[in-house]
């Protein structure tokens, strides 16, 4: 670890502080996807992203909060990273430890989360408990995509191409809320595509309702997601365990019914009804069914393969609506459309002939919350035959070193572990949340209560966050979908989650490969630092467009290590008279990139510094007073550098960010 970081850890410089006078800050990135050597992925640019505007923050005298990979400011998390290794060893958090202190990143000691560690997975813990008992949170039996090579299962909102199977895991269930999350994805200041990337993963549809007039005058209300294929309904099943059923079953056919409803052998009954289709007029027959776990279920075998089956195997009659060219018919107006055209046609109709209504709809609200990595955050339940029991009273409940769940001796709760761990949609979700309560509590603490609220009206919104263009569902959605769990359960307003967002392009090799293990290219992070220098790589980041591909190019990094050693004697070769005529110039400097910071934008911030040291620095000599301006202004991105030029230029005892941003 660099001399001057071991400065910055021993003057809390990364710490939180109890001013209530000063303005709180909050700057995120979540914590890269990382190898067992360190970060052999190159993946480090939205940490250091975020460390260069956490660092001018603290330099302006705000009380910052910078939860980077770690998790939580001045802590070490691998709550991630960890799971895809099996490793859990002194050694391996102190690789990180040290790639991080040596690239610069604001991180500690005072705090470490990992699998063995007691605050952190007791607040994760705690957290998956309550929104449990509070129903957020179901185990129950679900479809997720399985891959049987790496025996792990996805979530649909990964738009992974396997095929499904069937178990039991937590799920988080969010219908009815969608809306306001969409609300809260409109507001931040990202692109058009990309809110409409992260909206999609709900499946958002046009629903028509529209009013079917049953054979006893009575209305039966149907919602389709799919009304180009009205025509083809070919009979409706009606579920008694969601509606009641009697205005819905006529008078001959109710002893039959009700046969069937105490009979666990019959698939359905004949109602005695049927409900007069308002498109083709037909009449379509109705029963009583508990087959499907909806209200209303439409059987249109023509476009349905399951249902195909069910009428050939009943006998049913079936309405064919596709002919072999895919155009639709037996649909009246529809007939000789695609289903793509007849759909927009078919909503315009009936809305105009007020005869039906249109409402925006979400198919897709339940997210998958368990994984089968063998590493992890625990589930913090026993399985007692169909029961959850709580382990609450008991956290937190962890790994042992040969990664077996561990229960203490006092526990008095029954019941048997649950397979699988936390997947990151909820430990990446949360993150943002309960690093709050995690640094100004350190405590199990509810995510609901008025405590965790004054933290959430103190910093946030989270004023810049950078996330790298692969994790927007775990990092940045999931987040907003808890967040919002969160304002919904409390009984006051909160401020937004995220306020301003930037999403980084992956980083590839010299031969613009992505660097990854199968393509036999990892990098060694440690030698890198070593040879060029932190800053250098600050640089290399700092100067690239987040939005583009950023390639380690070592024979560039060798020019912006020669680069910041010219800057360098540059400095140190400082005058003591002023030298007034350059003063415009660095006033300039110092409120351009002053701007360019409080805006999040650093590669305009680079581009002002390339700009003056190419025409003030290297042609024109400084005085000390100017150079002490400059190294506070470079000290975001070049933390090395500044600290070494005072030290040695103006005889620094403490850390340069207590100086504060130049005037």
């Amino acid at each position: 670890m660099n001399n001057w970081n071991s400065r910055f850890i021993k003057e809390k410089c990364y710490s939180l502080d109890n001013d209530r006078f000063k303005k709180k800050s909050f700057v995120y990135a979540p914590f890269p996807e990382i190898d067992k050597h360190g970060f052999q992925d190159g993946e480090i640019r939205s940490i250091i992203y975020s460390d260069i505007i956490a660092r001018f923050l603290r330099m302006e005298n705000e009380n910052v909060l910078y939860p980077t990979g770690f998790n939580s400011i001045t802590s070490k998390s691998f709550l991630e990273s960890k799971k895809l290794y099996k490793v859990l060893d002194s050694k391996t958090e102190e690789i990180f430890y040290n790639q991080m202190s040596d690239l610069g990143i604001g991180i500690s000691n005072e705090k470490s989360i990992s699998m063995r560690g007691v605050e952190y997975i007791s607040i994760l813990q705690n957290a998956f408990i309550e929104l449990y008992e509070k129903g957020y949170i179901k185990y129950k039996m679900w479809n997720p995509y399985y891959d049987k090579d790496t025996n792990e299962i996805y979530d649909s909102f990964l738009g992974v191409n396997l095929p499904k199977g069937s178990l039991k895991c937590f799920i988080l269930d969010i219908d009815g809320m969608i809306p306001q999350i969409v609300a809260d994805i409109e507001k931040i200041n990202i692109s058009n595509e990309d809110k409409e990337y992260l909206i999609s993963k709900f499946e958002p549809c046009k629903v028509l309702k529209v009013e079917f007039f049953m054979s006893n005058g009575k209305a039966l209300e149907i919602e389709m997601e799919n009304p180009e294929y009205m025509g083809g309904i070919s009979y409706i099943f009606i579920n008694p365990n969601y509606m009641d059923i009697a205005g819905y079953v006529s008078m001959d056919e109710r002893e039959s019914v009700e046969e069937y409803i105490n009979s666990d052998n019959m698939l359905y009954a004949y109602s005695g009804l049927s409900a007069k289709n308002p498109l083709t007029g037909t009449d379509i027959p109705i029963f009583i069914s508990k087959m499907y776990s909806k209200s209303i279920y439409l059987g249109i075998p023509s476009v349905d393969s399951e249902d195909a089956l069910f009428v050939l195997n009943e006998g049913f009659d079936s309405i064919d609506i596709l002919s072999e060219d895919g155009l639709l018919m037996n649909s009246d107006l529809l007939d000789g459309y695609t289903p793509i055209e007849a759909r927009e046609k078919i909503i315009e109709a009936f809305t105009e002939a007020l005869i039906g209504s249109v409402s925006h709809e979400y198919k897709n609200h339940e997210i998958l919350l368990s994984s089968l990595e063998p590493f992890g955050a625990l589930f913090p339940f026993l399985e007692d035959k169909d029961k959850l029991n709580s382990l609450s009273e008991y956290l937190p409940y962890l790994f042992s070193s040969q990664f077996r769940p561990v229960l203490g001796e006092d526990v008095e709760v029954s019941g048997t572990p649950i397979t699988g761990t936390m997947s990151s949609f909820i430990t990446e979700g949360l993150c943002p949340t309960l690093s709050l309560i995690y640094d100004e509590i350190g405590s199990i603490e509810s995510i609901f209560s008025i405590d965790t609220k004054e933290l959430y009206e103190s910093f946030l919104p989270i004023k810049k966050a950078y996330i790298e263009k692969d994790k927007m569902i775990t990092s940045l959605l999931m987040p907003i979908i808890f967040y919002n769990i969160i304002k919904k359960e409390v009984s006051y307003a909160l401020p937004d989650l995220f306020l301003d967002v930037t999403f980084v392009d992956k980083s590839l090799d010299i031969h613009h490969n992505r660097i990854r293990r199968s393509n036999n290219n990892l990098m060694d992070m440690d030698r890198y630092i070593q040879k060029f220098g932190c800053d250098s790589i600050r640089l290399l980041v700092g100067e690239s467009n987040p939005d583009m591909e950023m390639i380690y190019d070592t024979y560039h990094l060798e020019d912006l290590t020669s680069y910041i050693q010219d800057i360098k004697r540059t400095l140190l070769g400082a005058k003591s008279d002023d030298v007034l005529s350059l003063d415009y110039y660095f006033h300039k400097l110092i409120d351009s990139t002053r701007e360019a910071l409080d805006n999040g934008n650093i590669l305009k911030y680079v581009e002002i510094l390339k700009a003056f040291n190419d025409n003030v620095l290297f042609k024109e000599n400084i005085s000390k007073s100017q150079a002490f301006d400059y190294i506070r202004v470079i000290y975001p991105i070049f933390p090395s550098l500044a600290e070494e030029v005072y030290s040695s230029l103006f005889n620094g005892k403490y850390s340069l960010i207590n100086e504060g941003w130049p005037n």
